[in-house]
């Protein structure tokens, strides 16, 4: 499993992160804490996984789930230089 230094190192030290099983979920859209606890006790692996999917196999391999639902900001132009 990746350790929770790496994930900072990849996402930054703002990133909040929660352990469920043998997975980190990393929540990138700085939910609240009570969403935080919904999205770990309701995270199913086999459910959220996709079996014919190479980036779900990566991430399944590596133990790293990543949310960064924005809602309202879905359609916010992100510009990348």
């Amino acid at each position: 499993m990746i350790s929770k230094k790496e994930v900072r190192r990849r996402f930054g030290d703002t990133a909040v992160i929660s352990r469920t099983g043998g997975f980190l979920l990393v929540h990138l859209d700085k939910p609240a804490s009570e969403l935080v606890r919904e999205r770990t006790a309701a995270f199913k692996p086999e459910d959220y996984f996709d079996p014919d999917c190479p980036l779900c196999e990566l991430q399944r391999a590596q133990g790293l789930v990543v949310f960064d639902d924005y809602g309202d900001n879905a359609d916010e132009e992100i510009l990348v230089e």
